[in-house]
């Protein structure tokens, strides 16, 4: 292989899979890309079409984004023309949601598709000789909050270091992604061990979030928060903020209608987020969406889905938002809780 170039994802797991996957590659020369929201599946068609002189003659190997389901036609026309120009195209990913469409992707590119995000972290530590940049694959399945990760990590005190260096390199991916990259790719996961930073999802649940818990059961929690379009910080702290009280309460599941900016249309989404604790083995959110979501169209995977609503006023959404939460509640009482982190 010659010169590459790896699409990641912008999130944090798209990152640490991103930087470990290029330096497996050695001496190879190797550009990790990864921005917001231009690497994420609902811009990538745009992203490949603005830029497909940069791929021209390169090896591009994307890593962690899925198909756009809202408009799945477009992804596939931009990786289409993608492996026009590029020498070869590689598709690695882990989210279900792309397995409707494998036999077109294949069409475009070499793909692999693995079954959870730990399959894909083994993947690229089999062919990562440095410990620190397979450390960092691992950080990236806790980052991704993917309980596929007790298969590969057994002690708990290894498991709670994973997870605050995945807390702090969701804060650097946010806050400087490109220096990010830069800092991983020198020093793997040292840098983030040596990195201080606070992390807001604690700050954010136990002062803006708790007061908009309107309804429990034992193993559910109703949130109202339909101002995160214009609370930012809320707006982009809000699952993890989610995730940390449902830790503090022991509970499995939250029901959260909000309002989000779409950067694609410049405009507001409705969605009703059903975002279920990582450690907990009750039934899966997805699973559960699929059941109740009643045609509409949702986005995410596992235990993080958003169900898109049409526009509608507050007292209406919250309406839905609890007829959600109730089914979620009702139908996610089976199996016992798992045991949360320290």
């Amino acid at each position: 292989m010659g010169e590459k170039i790896i699409l990641s994802h912008f999130d944090s797991h798209g990152v640490a899979t991103g930087v470990s996957l290029a330096k497996s590659y050695g001496e190879d020369k190797v550009r990790v890309i990864a921005k917001y929201p231009d690497t994420g599946p609902r811009m990538f068609a745009k992203f490949v079409n603005d830029n497909l002189d940069m791929f021209k003659g390169k090896d591009v190997i994307i890593v962690d984004i899925p198909v756009d389901i809202s408009n799945p036609d477009e992804f596939l026309s931009a990786l289409e023309k993608l492996s026009s120009v590029a020498n070869k195209v590689y598709y690695l990913d882990h989210h279900e949601t792309d397995i409707r469409y494998a036999d077109k992707i294949s069409k475009y590119a070499e793909m692999k598709l693995f079954r959870d995000a730990a399959s894909m972290a083994e993947y690229v530590m089999r062919n990562c000789p440095y410990p620190v940049w397979r450390k960092l694959a691992l950080v990236g399945v806790v980052a991704d909050r993917d309980p596929s990760i007790l298969r590969i990590v057994k002690d708990k005190s290894t498991l709670n270091r994973l997870y605050v260096l995945a807390n702090k390199l969701d804060v650097l991916v946010r806050r400087n992604i490109q220096d990010t990259i830069d800092n991983l790719m020198e020093k793997g996961a040292n840098y983030l061990e040596e990195v201080d930073v606070e992390y807001p999802a604690e700050r954010i649940a136990l002062t803006k979030l708790r007061d908009k818990v309107i309804s429990l059961t034992s193993n559910a929690i109703l949130f109202d928060v339909l101002d995160t379009y214009s609370d930012r910080e809320l707006g982009i702290w809000l699952p993890k903020a989610v995730e940390y009280l449902l830790y503090k309460t022991s509970r499995d599941y939250a029901v959260v209608p909000a309002i989000r900016y779409d950067p694609r249309t410049r405009g507001k989404t409705y969605t009703i987020s059903v975002i279920q604790y990582w450690l907990s083995n009750k039934p899966e959110a997805e699973q559960l969406v699929k059941q109740i979501a009643s045609g509409r169209k949702y986005f995410g995977h596992g235990k993080y889905v958003n169900i898109i609503v049409e526009p509608m006023n507050h007292e209406d959404m919250l309406a839905v938002a609890r007829r959600i939460f109730n089914s979620v509640a009702e139908q996610g009482r089976s199996k016992a809780p798992a045991p949360a982190l320290n």
